[in-house]
């Protein structure tokens, strides 16, 4: 609700902001493209709140997939901080939009004025909407972080625990061992869910970006903009994997075989049934913990949808690169942005 309330507050302000500025910035932001060789024009407007709604779509996704933590959460946990940047934040926007309105021509500065007032409340808004993200996922990270070494932990303790019990209720203990080894393994996969969340949020936005019309709102800018939000995307995706493979899920697993080298001993004159199982769940340990298995399970749900976006993406554009003709949209502003 927070997240919905945000951005309609966004939208209708900024909409607001353009109806009082009127033709002056209806001259300075209007956005120029041709489509079957006709130049059409189209209002700033629709360019602004299509990147407060992206944002906005994206917070919320993440918010919806992030298991520990929220952006509400994270607000009542950091009242005092959360205050103070947004006064910051605030503070720089109407400055900023104060110097623009006063050195205007002085039939504009009234306008102006009064423009970027209402303007300020739209800027703010999207500026807190993007760093939500940024600590709505570190944040996500930490907890998960946190919840992953208490659950892992237990883990191994239930193995230690086994030592010296009988082959059968040895092997019991193992299978429940197992299964709750998986438990485990499955939470890292919901840790990994808002970084392939975002990246598959950026390569939706550049294929929006590249192939619609909505290319002319970034100006000459849109390919170098796609560029730069796909190797941001695969950054954090590698960093994040990196991070979790080598800082949690093979460490975790790495100590789950050796709580089952030191139970062998036991299992090397048990009964055949005993020792099979011992060696089965071994085996599917240590598949787990090599990098393909690692990377077969994040590859699931949001893993899954993030590099279908990205092999569609990379597919487009080389299809586009063979093209003979050129692009289909060129875009170009009056003036130069505010």
């Amino acid at each position: 609700m927070l997240i919905l309330i945000s951005w309609l507050v966004a939208t209708v302000s900024v909409g607001l902001a353009y109806v009082i500025a009127g033709d002056i910035w209806k001259r300075r932001h209007s956005i120029f493209f041709g489509v079957s060789g006709k130049r059409l024009r189209m209002s700033g407007l629709f360019g602004e709140i299509f990147i407060v709604s992206a944002a906005a779509f994206m917070l919320y996704l993440i918010d919806r997939v992030s298991e520990e933590t929220s952006v509400g959460g994270i607000l009542a946990a950091h009242p005092l901080f959360s205050g103070v940047v947004l006064f910051v934040v605030l503070s720089a926007v109407y400055i900023h939009g104060v110097r623009t309105a006063l050195s205007a021509p002085d039939d504009e500065k009234r306008p102006l004025l009064m423009t970027y007032l209402v303007y300020g409340i739209f800027s703010t808004v999207l500026f807190a909407g993007l760093a939500s993200i940024v600590a709505l996922m570190v944040s996500e990270a930490m907890a998960d972080a946190a919840v992953f070494s208490a659950r892992s932990e237990a883990v191994v303790t239930e193995i230690a625990g086994l030592s010296g019990a009988a082959p059968d209720a040895m092997t019991s203990g193992l299978n429940m061992a197992y299964l709750d080894t998986l438990r485990v393994l499955g939470g890292l996969e919901s840790s990994m869910s808002p970084a392939f969340v975002f990246a598959a949020g950026l390569f939706l936005l550049n294929l929006l970006i590249r192939y619609t019309p909505l290319r002319a709102v970034f100006v000459t800018n849109a390919v170098v903009l796609t560029y730069v939000t796909t190797f941001l995307a695969i950054v954090i995706v590698v960093g994040t994997g990196i991070w979790v493979y080598t800082g949690q899920y093979s460490q975790f697993l790495d100590e789950v075989l050796g709580g089952l080298t030191m139970l062998r001993p036991a299992f090397e004159g048990a009964p055949a049934e005993y020792t099979a199982r011992y060696a089965d769940i071994w085996m599917r340990v240590a598949e787990e913990q090599a990098l393909l298995g690692f990377l077969s399970r994040m590859s699931e749900e949001w893993g899954g949808v993030a590099a279908l976006l990205g092999v569609i993406q990379w597919g487009a554009d080389r299809f586009r690169s063979r093209e003979a003709v050129g692009p289909e949209f060129e875009a170009s502003r009056a003036e130069p942005e505010k």
